[in-house]
């Protein structure tokens, strides 16, 4: 009322906003439109109207909030929003944020309307034009690029940019909102570098699975040129250690461009010059100089690197079989790098990689070799050998059977079908399949073969079936003698005695013509006296000789064989000693003689040296089986080292990077039980390493023994109680040992260990507290030393390869092993002339027994 009031005095017009209440009691909003009018002096009369801008009003405050609530987002966001002529590109309004993005004060966007464009990287700023192109001819735009802030950061910005319309007459407006992206710009590359670094792990895997070893050099090359470039290195390269010699040398090595190679520098490298290196590797530790150049002038390790140019260096050391062989590493020329943990997983799986692969190429030589070996064998047996599958295609035959056949070569036959070659007839064929299906092993068949002219000749072979590894028949393996000429030899003596005179008087085989009416040896020709070593005419000969030249365990087979009545026929191995007792295996056929009535009255013997034939079926055998063996034993090496080197590698690593880690904060007692696990470790991969090659030499027959006379009773006293001193026993231990003193005369060290693992194996396969017994029996001359223990005991189906390399019981999965204690300890009895043998009961326990000859005291 009083601008009513003020107004009407000064007689001036009314215009003023004014709140009031509707008949609802609202408040409602008016504009007074009022003109005083002088009725007469101090008195007036208002004459108006009034206008509702409630509405007004509220929209007016809507936007006051709105413009509050902008504001403060503008000024929090980390986003940067801003508004821009579309013609001059000067700024109209630019959020706070700007500053943090962009690093530059904000007036500086308001001042010069083209910073933005300046700031943006070299690189992309024609993309950046076309986008404002693109902008012009479609009013939106969303693109990405990359700004170099004042101190040279570079960051990755997300630009959304739209054209809209201006107030009247001002033209049109950019609007764009800016989000820095630069976080997860880098965490794509990351992740993309990671997912390339995992390909290039499973690439490299899969480059050496089945790789011809011819090739397994190329592919080391190829690899060191691709981890290389991966890494940014400019070298990559392998070393060999020889510690024999005291030295290294570089045995592979790539470089990149302009990078010069330097292997042919690096080679006999003595050790002395770099102790500190050495010694990183041997505790199985990398090698890692940020900066070769902040080493001492006087460090070897850089006075070898500086003349390289070399500025950092990463080497990783190669356990073969827990031996150091070698090192593997990364050489940074041209720039200073930091390697990470990243390039010290790459260089342990490249390190684990090459020694398979390079096994692998040792393996497989070593069978390449053997199968030399067994094919000269092959080719130079005076027999005829030949291989042939279940259908009867000739598989593999030898030059001396493809001789006996009248073909120049064994190509002449090998593929072809023994049907279409008219060799065999089908039911003789049929005879010996039938013969073999009833046992795998068919000697001495006599029958006749074709050869090339179609002529018959006589053959005694013998026959074995090969199984697969399923068990099922997949070959027939045999051995042929051409015996045509003693056929025609024996169908003349039955026609002449004389001719068979004539003939037995020049033969290798022995002949003997036998009395059966007076017992008496009438003839025998020259070679039987040559064998037996007796006259040419000796009245004193009978059959018995025979008897006495052959061993003990075929004495009654062959008395019967030569003695019994000769009804038909008979033919059979038997091994002789000749006059200087060498054993020689031959073939004793009989053949009866009768007379006109047909009475049997005389017997013919024929006896042909069979040795060189005996030996190359053996060979064949043992080469065959040395093959199985050798890939059986390669796929329990690979699963036993790749299980029990793997646990104490993987201590050895975590203990010695915990000491590299923490070592400013550990105390004494720290360093000394990381040392004894890293000591422990080793020692055990030590015995593990020892235990492969001491069978490795059992085996070949190459392990010295020292026998010695033992009194047992004192031994297995003094092996207890330092066995005791040395071990932990958590077990009832029982002796039970003669009550006189016995001895024994073996290598002293070979029964310690024998015992250490005997011992120890009733220990870890036998609960704590539980009883093992160890005693003495004599037995027929001989001494048994027993082991007994409570234990889980050995799975029937186990047993009969408990002594082969590398095995172990289904049973004993739970307790580490390598599965070569038990090989080595039976080769080890065996070669000191014991034997040993066991009784298991499954879940209850097992006796290992040891038994060897007793000697005299003195």
């Amino acid at each position: 009322m009083q601008a009513v009031q003020e107004h009407s005095a000064l007689m001036q017009n009314l215009n003023m906003e004014l709140r009031v209440q509707d008949e609802r009691q609202n408040h409602r909003y008016v504009n007074v439109h009022a003109k005083p009018i002088l009725l007469e002096p101090g008195q007036y009369m208002w004459h108006g109207y009034l206008t509702d801008i409630t509405e007004k009003k509220r929209m007016e405050e809507e936007l006051q909030e709105k413009d509050f609530v902008l504001g403060n987002l503008l000024n929090t966001m980390e986003d940067v929003v801003y508004i821009a002529d579309a013609k001059t590109f000067q700024v109209v309004s630019v959020s706070p944020s700007a500053e943090t993005v962009y690093g530059i004060p904000l007036q500086h966007f308001y001042d010069d309307p083209l910073v933005f464009q300046k700031m943006v990287h070299p690189d992309d700023r024609p993309m950046v034009k076309n986008a404002i192109f693109e902008l012009e001819k479609t009013g939106k735009i969303v693109y990405q690029y990359r700004v170099i802030g004042p101190d040279g950061s570079v960051k990755w910005l997300l630009d959304k940019v739209w054209l809209s319309e201006g107030l009247p007459g001002r033209g049109k407006l950019i609007q764009g909102l800016v989000v820095d992206i630069t976080k997860i710009k880098n965490l794509e590359n990351e992740i993309a570098h990671h997912a390339e670094f995992l390909q290039l792990l499973l690439d490299l895997a899969s480059s050496f699975i089945n790789i011809p070893v011819k090739y397994v050099d190329q592919a080391i090359m190829a690899t060191l040129e691709r981890v290389g470039a991966f890494v940014a290195a400019d070298r990559s390269y392998i070393f060999s250690y020889d510690f024999k010699n005291n030295e290294c040398s570089n045995t592979y090595e790539w470089c990149s461009d302009g990078i010069s190679p330097e292997i042919d520098n690096l080679q006999n490298v003595p050790l002395d010059a770099i102790p500190h290196w050495v010694d990183t590797h041997m505790k199985g530790e990398a090698m890692i100089i940020e900066d070769v150049f902040a080493l001492s002038p006087d460090d070897g390790v850089r006075q070898i690197l500086e003349p390289q140019g070399v500025k950092s260096i990463i080497t990783l050391p190669v356990f073969d079989r827990g031996a150091l062989t070698g090192f593997i590493g990364f050489d940074s020329v041209k720039h200073y790098k930091l390697y990470t943990e990243r390039e010290i997983q790459l260089l342990q799986f490249l390190s684990e990689i090459f020694i398979n692969a390079q096994n692998r190429k040792m393996f497989e030589n070593n069978l390449i070799e053997s199968r030399k070996r067994f094919q000269s064998i092959y080719n130079n047996a005076s027999l005829g050998l030949y291989r042939i599958d279940m259908k009867g295609t000739i598989l593999i035959v030898n030059p001396a059977l493809a001789e006996i056949l009248g073909y120049d070569n064994p190509g002449e036959l090998e593929g072809r079908h023994v049907a279409e070659m008219n060799i065999v007839d089908q039911s003789v064929l049929a005879v010996i399949q039938q013969k073999l299906s009833k046992n795998d092993l068919l000697a001495g068949y006599e029958g006749f073969w074709r050869n090339k002219n179609g002529e018959p000749i006589y053959i005694r072979e013998s026959v074995r079936v090969t199984r697969d590894e399923n068990g099922n028949p997949a070959y027939y393996d045999g051995a042929a003698e051409d015996i045509t000429l003693r056929k025609k030899a024996e169908n003349a003596l039955v026609e002449s005695e004389a001719k068979f005179r004539q003939l037995a008087e020049n033969i290798s085989d022995m002949i003997w013509l036998r009395d059966l009416i007076n017992d008496e040896v009438i003839y025998y020709n020259p070679s039987l006296a040559r064998f037996f070593g007796r006259p040419q005419e000796s009245d004193n000969c009978r059959i018995t000789c025979f008897l006495d030249q052959c061993l003990e365990e075929d004495r009654d087979r062959l008395s019967e064989y030569l003695t019994c009545e000769v009804t038909h026929e008979k033919h059979g191995d038997f091994v002789l000693l000749d006059v200087n007792n060498d054993p020689k295996w031959f073939r004793i056929d009989v053949y009866p003689v009768k007379d006109i009535t047909g009475e049997v009255v005389r017997q013919v013997g024929i006896a042909t040296d069979i040795t060189s034939m005996i030996e190359a079926q053996e060979a064949l055998r043992r080469s065959l089986e040395m093959e199985k063996k050798v890939g059986e034993l390669k796929t329990r090496f690979v699963s036993m080292a790749s299980h029990e080197f793997k646990t104490p590698l993987a201590s050895i690593m975590m203990a010695s990077e915990t000491i590299q880690n923490f070592r400013s904060r550990f105390t004494d007692q720290d360093y000394d039980k990381y040392l004894e696990r890293i000591k422990r470790n080793t020692t055990h991969l030590s015995s593990m390493i020892n235990n492969v090659l001491n069978l490795s030499k059992m085996e070949s027959g190459n392990m010295q023994i020292t026998p010695e006379r033992i009194a047992i009773n004192e031994f297995i006293g003094k092996w207890f109680s330092g066995y005791q001193s040395n071990h932990p026993i958590n077990h009832d231990i029982i002796l039970e040992l003669t009550e006189n003193e016995v001895y024994i005369n073996v290598d002293r060290q070979h029964l310690v260990h024998v015992m250490d693992n005997l011992f120890s194996n009733g220990m870890k396969y036998s609960p704590k507290n539980s009883k093992i017994e160890i005693g003495t029996t004599i037995n027929s001359g001989n001494l048994a030393i027993l082991v007994r223990d409570h234990g889980i005991g050995i799975p029937e189906k186990d047993r009969s390869t408990m002594f082969s390399p590398f095995f172990r019981a289904s049973n004993s999965a739970s307790v580490h092993g390598t599965g070569l204690g038990l090989s080595l300890v039976k080769q080890m009895v065996e070669q000191n002339g014991g034997r040993i043998w066991f009784d298991s009961v499954e879940g209850e326990g097992t006796v290992f027994y040891v038994e060897f000859p007793i000697t005299n005291p003195e």
